[in-house]
């Protein structure tokens, strides 16, 4: 953007009255008169002097920077499809929001038809649980159950991660093994590793990636992020129905590590 300077005269006549007598005001004006005076300025003497010297400065200034300047909107050509272009941009746009919702809910819709896919999956395959009996160290009889039930009862360990003998001390636990157990499979390893591997095979579990000690055999597991889905859906069905129940009592496997520790 262009700047016109105008500078008085110093040998313009000017009232006393007006003069500066400040000394560091002095100073500063002089400091200005001087920064000014580096660009293309105009002397003036008087106020018909500066008048006519800004007009030519105006003009000269217009035609040396030309801008365009304030436009009335009756003198812009096309001016109707201009309008009609945005009004056809903006439907496109309301269409295309509309879209765009219409995606989310159908993506919730088919996310959630999935999760209730696999649930009934785990409610439909049936399965036994054999538990350690405590009195002479067998496998009592089996408890028929399916994966959801199974699922249901080690999907909160998994929530952050667990080993497979965990998984099985929490098996156990769920199907009222409640004795203190001495033998560190309450349910057959074998089971628990099938069990695994259905839910692995639904994308229910996977490997947990935690690092544990080279000396530590046991595997460790955690649920996926669609696992986390499905267990949240179920607990929040239970939770509704008012079918969610806590513990039946204090897990006793703490305890019982703590002891071997000592």
């Amino acid at each position: 953007m262009p700047a016109l300077g105008f500078i008085l005269d110093e040998s313009a006549e000017w009232p006393e009255k007006w003069n500066e007598n400040n000394n560091d005001i002095r100073k500063r004006l002089d400091a200005f008169r001087s920064k000014v005076s580096n660009k293309m300025v105009s002397f003036w003497k008087n106020a018909d002097d500066i008048y006519g010297k800004c007009g030519i400065a105006l003009m000269k200034a217009f035609s040396s920077h030309p801008r365009e300047g304030w436009v009335r909107a009756s003198s812009i050509a096309n001016t109707t499809e201009m309008i009609e272009e945005i009004t056809r941009l903006s439907r496109e746009n309301g269409k295309l929001r509309t879209d765009l919702d219409q995606i989310k809910t159908t993506r919730m819709a088919s996310e959630s038809e999935k999760i209730n896919e696999i649930i009934d999956a785990l409610r439909l395959n049936e399965r036994k649980i054999y538990l350690l009996s405590h009195t002479d160290n067998n496998w009592g009889e089996p408890t028929n159950t399916n994966l959801l039930r199974i699922f249901e009862a080690v999907a909160p360990d998994l929530l952050d991660e667990a080993s497979d003998k965990t998984l099985a001390n929490s098996i156990a636990l769920d199907f009222g093994l409640v004795h203190k157990w001495e033998h560190l499979w309450p349910v057959p390893r074998n089971f628990i590793k099938h069990y695994l591997a259905d839910f692995v095979s639904l994308n229910l579990v996977g490997n947990s990636t935690k690092r544990h000690s080279v000396t530590d055999t046991l595997a460790y597991w955690s649920l996926t992020e669609f696992g986390k889905q499905v267990h949240g859906n179920i607990r929040k069905n239970e939770l509704l129905k008012g079918l969610a129940a806590p513990p039946s009592e204090p897990d006793r496997n703490d305890n019982l590590a703590e002891e071997g520790m000592e």
